[in-house]
């Protein structure tokens, strides 16, 4: 029987990079999966990318194929060094809401272009036949790129994360993810010091091997990241049951319990109740009419035309249709308030016939709603949804950049639609809801308390900004509100 004798450098080199560019690549499919929750999607599916191509460059190239290894080899350099390494120091600045100016996101990318301009002038060229060189010697020694890779990194990766680092630790920045933004920073750190100690020592082991460690680390903040989303998902779904109960439960002798069993009752109508709630989407009042007459019938002969039954069954279809619509549009408040009545005049219904036309209705004015949503003015929309991720998080440091990725509208779109539909700009609004809200908290907390509960990092700053806006200081304001 023949053996297979793998060394060590083969071992570490070649096939530990090989695995982890295979972790690298279930990253990024989870990443792809979440990218609309996520920030700064593009540049870290673009470290991945890159990364892992790198990655299999070792294995690659202890295959027989000499020629074609040498372009294999020039490809992941640049790839990784002039596109990959900087997207994921710009992913990293822009997942911890580092208020930065636009321009110096382009610098980690003109640093590695420079870089690959003299990794194309020396190795791998330098190890071509004299025949394959498109110029008669290399123009710089293969020792000064390496030391030159070495500055390269540690600039763009071990600076950026080290300043992240010790912003969120002393600064105790109120950012989004704290915790995964310290796991990103120091599986980073790793990777650049791998990096850096394998170029010096020429420890190429070290250079690729203890570099795939990143893809376990990144792949650790991907399982708590999913674990922290079931949690979440857990907690909604309990809290949906507690409204559900709390909002539509009409008082009876019987319990809850009673209507949703352990096991689920194959008779119950599911296909006819999806389908009914589907047929909102048509914004076609009799398609919503047919399903709905197909799906009482059923509902009623599984509640055995038991009208307790039949109405608790209404009230939980009833929950289900805002909740979608309100889920999908965003309308919470007038929404949130035709259910609570609708969901009166069903309990105070006397028959099966007075709930199915209470709950007809509501279905097709849910069907309207969904139609003038659908066509409602885009750039209106898109104003509303830069408002609404401004009230919900003007308490973090945000900035412009970051504003516009998670509504998914370039800045300069925003910057001209926000001031021409509104009359004033992004950053106007921001401070208007900040100081509104400062209002409220000063008459309760310190003025270095209400700052940072605002967003600002800086009291000094913060007390200006109110000035400004309201004509007094924090602390003249306090005491007037303290008179009043």
């Amino acid at each position: 029987m023949s053996t297979l004798n793998i060394s060590w450098d083969i071992l570490i080199q070649g096939i530990v990079p090989f695995g982890a560019a295979n972790v690298f690549l279930m990253v990024l499919v989870y990443f792809s999966l979440v990218r609309y929750k996520m920030q700064a999607y593009g540049h870290f599916a673009t470290f991945m990318l890159c990364f892992t191509f790198f990655l299999t460059g070792p294995l690659i190239n202890m295959l027989p194929f000499e020629s074609a290894n040498r372009y294999y080899d020039l490809t992941r350099n640049i790839l990784l060094f002039a596109v990959g390494i900087p997207s994921v120091c710009n992913g990293l600045l822009t997942i911890a809401q580092v208020d930065i100016k636009s321009f110096f996101y382009k610098i980690p990318y003109v640093l590695g272009f420079i870089w690959c301009g003299f990794f194309l002038t020396s190795p791998p060229l330098s190890q071509m036949n004299q025949q394959e060189l498109p110029w008669p010697t290399p123009l710089f020694d293969p020792e000064f790129v390496y030391l030159s890779q070495v500055l390269l990194v540690n600039c763009i990766l071990l600076v950026p994360c080290c300043l992240i680092l010790f912003r969120i630790i002393t600064e105790k920045a109120n950012t989004a993810g704290r915790k995964k933004v310290i796991v990103l920073c120091l599986g980073t750190i790793w990777l650049c010091l791998c990096m850096t100690f394998g170029l010096i020592f020429k420890q190429w082991g070290l250079y690729y091997g203890g570099a795939s460690v990143t893809a376990l680390v990144w792949a650790w903040a991907v399982f708590q990241d999913i674990r922290q989303t079931q949690l979440k998902q857990n907690q909604h779904h309990s809290l949906q049951n507690q409204l559900a109960i709390a909002q539509f439960s009409a008082p009876s002798n019987n319990q809850f319990s009673q209507f949703y069993p352990q096991s689920i009752s194959e008779a119950y109508p599911f296909r006819e109740r999806e389908a009914f709630i589907s047929s909102l989407n048509s914004r076609n009042k009799e398609i919503v009419n047919a399903h709905f007459n197909m799906f009482s019938e059923n509902l009623a002969e599984f509640c055995q035309h038991d009208l307790e039954t039949y109405r608790l069954r209404a009230k939980e279809v009833l929950f289900m249709l805002f909740d979608s619509a309100i889920y999908r549009y965003n309308d919470s408040s007038e929404l949130i308030a035709t259910l609570e009545a609708s969901g009166k005049k069903i309990k105070a219904a006397n028959s099966q016939p007075e709930i199915d036309h209470e709950l007809l209705k509501q279905a097709k004015f849910l069907a309207t709603k969904t139609h003038s949503a659908a066509t409602k003015d885009v750039d209106l929309r898109l104003i509303e949804q830069l408002k609404q991720y401004m009230l919900a998080h003007y308490h973090q440091n945000l900035n412009l950049e970051l504003i516009c990725e998670q509504v998914g509208i370039s800045r300069s779109r925003a910057i001209k639609l926000f001031k021409q539909k509104t009359g004033q700009t992004i950053n106007q609004y921001l401070i208007q809801v900040r100081m509104e809200k400062a209002k409220q908290l000063l008459t309760v907390k310190s003025v270095t308390e209400t700052a940072f509960e605002v967003g600002f990092n800086n009291s000094a700053y913060f007390s200006t900004a109110f000035k400004k806006h309201t004509g007094q200081s924090p602390k003249a304001y306090q005491k007037n509100m303290t008179r009043a």
